[in-house]
This record gives C-alpha cells, sequence and structure tokens, in this order.
C-alpha cells in the first residue's frame, strides 16, 4: 500500500475512537469505589491476560522481533503508564467526562511541536493558528465552571489532564518510530502488563486495595479491561502500522466527542453555551491540525 491511500488500517481509530471515548465515562464510575493505581493495574492486567492468546495467532515468527519487542514495549508501557495515572486521577478530581476527553485529545495539538523541537521539523502558520484556537476553546471551558473564574484559577485536576496529553503525545511519537520493527500484538500485551506492574507497585506502596472495591467497580473494570484497553488501545497499534498516520491520529481525536456525548447522556453532565463553545473550537484545532498534516503527508509521497 502506497502512502496517501486508504486502507483498513485508515478505519481502525474510529473503534478506537469511541471505545476510549466511552471509556471515560467508565472512569468515573471506576473513580467513585476503586483508587486510581488499583483501578489501572487491574483493567491493564485483564487487557493483557485477554490478548495474550491472540500472541500466538496474529504475530508471524515471533523469534527474529521478540527482544526488541518487549524492550520497545516495556519503554512504550512506561510512557503509558505516566499517561494513564495522571488521566485517571485528574477524572478523579474533575469527575468529567467532557473536560478529560477533550484535555486528552490536545495530544494532536502538542505533537507536531514535539516533533519540531525533537526533529527539528517546521511548522506553518496554519499551526500556529490552530494552536491558538484550542488555547481559546481552553479558556472557554475554564471561564464556563461554576468554580474556574479566570485562567489564573485553574484546578489541580486540569492540570494532570494536561500533563495526561503530553504524556500521550509522545506514546504515539514513540510508537510510530517502533510499530514496524515489533511483532504488534506481544508489543501491545508487554506494554499492559508494563503499565500495570508499575500502577500496581505504586498501589502496594501508596493505596489500600481491597475486594470490596473489585465487586463495586466490576462492570467499569470490565469495560476498562477487555474495552479500553484490550481493545482500544490494541487498535491503536495496528492503526499506526498504517502507512497514512496522519490520518490515524485524526480519527484518534474523535475520541473527545464521543466522550462529551457520554457525559452529557450517560453522567448528565451540563455543558453552559461557553463550554460547549469551547469544545468546539478544541475540537476545530484538532482537525485543522491533522489536514494539514495530511496535506503535507500526501504531497511528500507523491513529490
Amino acid at each position: 500500500m502506497g502512502k496517501g491511500k486508504l486502507s483498513v488500517y485508515s478505519f481502525l481509530p474510529l473503534g478506537a475512537a469511541f471505545v476510549w471515548g466511552m471509556g471515560f465515562t467508565a472512569q468515573i464510575f471506576a473513580s467513585g469505589s476503586i483508587q486510581p493505581f488499583f483501578y489501572n493495574a487491574l483493567r491493564f492486567a485483564l487487557g493483557g491476560i485477554a490478548l495474550l492468546p491472540l500472541v500466538f495467532l496474529l504475530d508471524k515468527n515471533l523469534k527474529p522481533t521478540f527482544k526488541i519487542t518487549v524492550k520497545y514495549g516495556i519503554a512504550t508501557g512506561i510512557i503509558l503508564c505516566m499517561g494513564a495515572s495522571f488521566q485517571q486521577i485528574g477524572l478523579t478530581l474533575t469527575q468529567s467526562a467532557a473536560k478529560g476527553g477533550f484535555f486528552t485529545a490536545l495530544y494532536a495539538v502538542l505533537v507536531p511541536f514535539i516533533e519540531a523541537i525533537i526533529f527539528k521539523k517546521r511548522l506553518s502558520k496554519k499551526i500556529y493558528i490552530a494552536s491558538v484556537l484550542s488555547f481559546l476553546g481552553l479558556f472557554c471551558i475554564f471561564i464556563s465552571s461554576e468554580s474556574v473564574k479566570s485562567l489564573l484559577q485553574i484546578t489541580f485536576g486540569d492540570i494532570l489532564l494536561l500533563i495526561n496529553a503530553l504524556c500521550y503525545a509522545f506514546h504515539i511519537i514513540f510508537i510510530d518510530r517502533v510499530i514496524n520493527k515489533v511483532s504488534p500484538v506481544l508489543f501491545a500485551v508487554v506494554q499492559f502488563l508494563t503499565v500495570s506492574v508499575l500502577s500496581g507497585v505504586i498501589c502496594l506502596l501508596f493505596e489500600t486495595p481491597n475486594v470490596e472495591a473489585i465487586r463495586n467497580s466490576c462492570i467499569p473494570i470490565m469495560y476498562g479491561g477487555l474495552v479500553s484497553v484490550g481493545c482500544g488501545y490494541t487498535l491503536q497499534v495496528f492503526s499506526q502500522k498504517s502507512r497514512t498516520p496522519v490520518l490515524t491520529s485524526l480519527l484518534f481525536s474523535a475520541e473527545s466527542v464521543v466522550a462529551l456525548l457520554g457525559g452529557v447522556v450517560i453522567l448528565k453532565e451540563r455543558l453552559s453555551l461557553m463550554s460547549v463553545t469551547g469544545s468546539v473550537l478544541i475540537l476545530i484545532s484538532i482537525i485543522l491540525i491533522q489536514l494539514i498534516q495530511a496535506k503535507q503527508t500526501y504531497n511528500n509521497s507523491y513529490a
């Protein structure tokens, strides 16, 4: 498949976007009865174990790539653990699926800036415009909150969600650069189990895990493990094998819309006009940046 052409990989992120977006609602439900690191340890363990049998069915010729797959899987798992931890704690504090979804989706805005700094890539004026739109959107969301009257009064939960977006930006960049060197399903399993082990260690040190918490959060754990982790992040891995990674990122950003709808329909979140305006501005900025990069990818492919 040549660059710039659509394939089945180009549409896999739609599935990931949906399960991730609805996952914010499950994570907020879980936050009421189970501590953040305990929840992440359980759901990532469940996702990794459930996926393990598929390693032998879908990964071909594991031996040549086994060591490098494990190496990169652990490294990526560390990054994912940081993102998942900041996200779950941030959602616990903000109790907003809509806010969590849109803050997380800012990785689409952060990715080109990180690549510009690390890989010395030049940014177009349109990218700066898109970034301004995203921050205007944040401003609208902040001032629409009952407890936040200005940008000088950002909550701790908001800060954690912003850090989470930065972590996921690095997560996407790292996967883009290693995915063609590894066995994808084993890679996914290793990163999931890495997150589970790290979260479990932190849980044992700072939290009080108990069986009752598992019983009270059974459904969110099942959804978070089997669907958000097992399906969502695995779809991400296969999606990023596509020769059209920018289109993939664009479709990933749809999770913010699903999170918004999930928060309104399931959690009965009330969004003011300013909050909706801010969310729309962020989504426009995300789409604009991805369309800019898609055009550049197409031009480079057929130059």
